[in-house]
């Protein structure tokens, strides 16, 4: 696996100087969410919302044909999701007779806010269509699939107050679960603007998400999904 990102790595380069196209470089931020098949089914999803997320990296496009272009890129991207809840209840609150009363120990408030976010490295490979304009915007939309290979996780939890015991801060793991490698599906559109025929900038609505469970046990159906707008620099190139 490390030979093939090694490939896809040097794979903008290589086509860069064969045709004519445009070298980019990114980033990207917008929201994240992971679907979780258990927790739809036990109606708990309301609990847990879409993250803010960021991506970056650098690129290349060559021309297909007139209007028509591929495009192969390499980004490093987060996927996660955030989970609070209010109302805990504390063993140190119960009123002795089944029941609960808050007012028993006051100190311990009753809600936890939680961050979860992955970490991916990831090789895209797309085609696209650009209009023709007469004017320096260029509106195109892109479609494509990509590779990615799981690096690590971070997550965070923080309490009103902190009961003893209780973990709190930032923790970056593993996670053994998930699977090392995933593939993915994209589209995006947007628009360059073209200063001159060396350099353009662009802005590029973007979706993408898991085409397959991230959980390689099959207990829980995941499929991390990311919505960011991109915007990067091209540099045209024409060896030619």
């Amino acid at each position: 696996m490390k030979y093939f990102f090694c490939c896809f790595l040097l794979l903008p380069f290589c086509l860069g100087a064969q045709c004519y196209g445009s070298f980019e470089v990114f980033g990207a931020h917008g929201l994240s969410n992971e679907p979780n098949s258990i927790l739809r089914e036990l109606n708990l999803e309301d609990n847990y919302d879409p993250i803010n997320v960021s991506r970056f990296g650098f690129g290349a496009s060559f021309k297909l044909g007139r209007q028509t272009y591929a495009r192969t890129s390499f980004q490093f991207s987060q996927y996660g999701f955030r989970w609070q809840t209010d109302g805990l209840r504390w063993g140190t609150q119960h009123d002795g007779d089944g029941g609960f009363d808050p007012g028993t120990d006051p100190d311990l408030t009753g809600s936890i806010h939680a961050q979860h976010r992955d970490y991916y490295g990831e090789g895209m490979l797309s085609v696209g269509y650009q209009l023709r304009t007469r004017s320096a915007w260029k509106p195109f939309t892109e479609i494509g699939l990509g590779v990615g290979k799981y690096v690590t996780t971070g997550g965070r939890v923080d309490y009103d107050v902190v009961p003893d015991g209780a973990a709190e801060g930032l923790k970056i793991e593993t996670i053994e679960w998930y699977r090392s490698v995933s593939f993915l599906g994209r589209a995006g559109f947007g628009t360059n603007y073209v200063f001159n025929e060396h350099i353009a900038l662009y802005g590029m609505a973007v979706f993408q998400q898991h085409l397959r469970t991230v959980n390689r046990t099959g207990t829980a159906r995941i499929h991390p999904w990311q919505a960011t707008l991109e915007l990067g620099v091209r540099v045209f190139v024409d060896p030619r």
